[in-house]
């Protein structure tokens, strides 16, 4: 099986869960606007969520009995980034970078590539491991991805962020301690490795990080 991701430099981590819900919380009452200036951008579904939002009298209340569902909370942010893609509004594009600061939680030292993939992509293994093991995994916090480089010197000027390669998937799940991963071979990022003036083949070998046994 074959897969196609995008490269990407010094990942971060972000904020996940009920951390990334308490951050779009308090700058919620700021995007809900947004939505209905540039509703008819909005698809069918989230025009039905806009309905639905116009109820709500203040989006970022902790108030008990007035807090604002997760779900509902991520899907206000779902919808102001597809109004962004289709959209420069320079207000909109603020409040959403502030956010983007504010879900950063770690910054990697420099001189780290990943791949990335869609999750989507490895949904398949994802629920054959807890299919295994009976209970859910937690995914990486990069997602789904290969470490191409991994705290190695390469130039300032590598132009990698956005390009796209290809793996092929050559065995089944491997499992060591709590964590999950595939073997990969690919031929473009042992010469992307190359072009750098590094080793082709990284320690550890490249493999496609899935997740981890969640610790209770």
């Amino acid at each position: 099986m074959e897969l196609t991701g995008c490269l990407k430099r010094n990942p971060v981590t972000l904020a996940r869960g009920k951390k990334k819900i308490a951050i779009i919380r308090k700058r919620a009452n700021l995007l809900f606007p947004f939505l209905l200036q540039y509703q008819s951008l909005l698809s069918s579904e989230d025009q039905n969520f806009l309905r639905r939002g116009l109820s709500v009298t203040n989006w970022s209340s902790t108030r008990r009995g007035e807090v604002q569902s997760g779900v509902d909370l991520l899907h206000l942010y779902s919808c102001c980034r597809k109004i962004q893609k289709k959209i420069q509004d320079p207000d909109l594009n603020e409040i959403i970078s502030e956010l983007y600061s504010a879900m950063i939680e770690t910054r990697l030292r420099k001189d780290w590539i990943i791949l990335k993939f869609r999750r989507p992509c490895i949904q398949p293994y994802v629920d054959e491991i807890e299919r295994r093991i009976g209970k859910r995994i937690n995914t990486s916090a990069w997602g789904p991805h290969v470490t191409v480089v991994r705290n190695e010197r390469i130039p300032e000027t590598t132009p990698e962020n956005g390009n796209l390669y290809t793996v092929r998937i050559v065995g089944d799940i491997i499992s060591r301690r709590k964590y999950f991963w595939l073997p990969i071979e690919s031929q473009g990022l042992l010469e992307f490795r190359t072009n750098l003036g590094l080793n082709p083949q990284p320690t550890p070998n490249l493999h496609l990080t899935i997740g981890r046994r969640i610790e209770r």
